[in-house]
């Protein structure tokens, strides 16, 4: 399977949408209502995926 959308806006304008605390949290609600991160985007710093699941428990992804 092969999935493609086109993104009628600049990379910057993504990237800065995709990467705000609030944006994060309204595009990945589709995913999980209570998805957000705690850390940086920079490079080689820290950061937690984070949000709850169905019986209420947080559940935490980290990278860097």
């Amino acid at each position: 399977m092969h999935f493609e959308i086109d993104i009628d806006a600049s990379a910057g304008k993504v990237y800065q949408t995709m990467l705000d605390k609030k944006k994060y949290s309204e595009w990945t609600a589709v995913f999980n209502a209570t998805s957000h991160f705690e850390g940086s985007w920079k490079k080689g710093a820290k950061i937690l995926f984070l949000g709850t699941d169905t019986d209420g428990t947080m559940g935490a992804w980290s990278a860097g």
